[in-house]
């Protein structure tokens, strides 16, 4: 039996498993999702996306910080929210989802943003990951943790 991760993977399914093949899968997996991705959601899309979001959240925190640092953290914000739209399409396929319902799975949380901006809003989640990030940024740790304030 392999050892790591494989091992417990192949102890629990019974299968053998072999981790070149994840490897591989996973490299075809983010190479099919991200030549999907760009016909749905091509750099204009997004790019009018990202604009859309910094008209509705720069009135809110332009207190805060300077209306440029916002728009690098909603830009940020954005990529980090695609990146885990890959992984997850990425993990839907290695568990033998089809193409089509991987896709649709994974874009969920995309999709209920751009629905939410057209409605004029942003969801709970992005608002709480793009404060975390704001609140990383003034703090000037950048590692995601609390600053220490003696």
């Amino acid at each position: 039996m392999p050892d790591g991760i494989a091992g417990i993977v192949q102890g629990y399914t019974g299968k053998p498993v072999l981790v070149s093949d994840i490897t591989i899968n996973a490299s075809v997996y983010e190479a099919e999702f991200k030549g999907r991705f760009e016909q749905i959601a091509p750099r204009s899309v997004m790019g009018k996306l990202e604009s859309d979001i910094e008209r509705l959240i720069i009135p809110k925190y332009e207190a805060r910080m300077a209306h440029e640092e916002l728009a690098l953290l909603i830009g940020s914000s954005i990529t980090r929210l695609r990146s885990h739209t890959s992984g997850r399409y990425v993990g839907l396929r290695l568990s033998g989802m089809e193409p089509e319902a991987a896709f649709e799975k994974a874009m969920e949380e995309i999709g209920a943003l751009i629905q939410a901006v057209k409605s004029g809003c942003t969801p709970d989640d992005f608002d709480f990951m793009l404060e975390r990030q704001i609140q990383e940024s003034i703090d000037g740790n950048g590692n995601g943790l609390p600053s220490k304030k003696i």
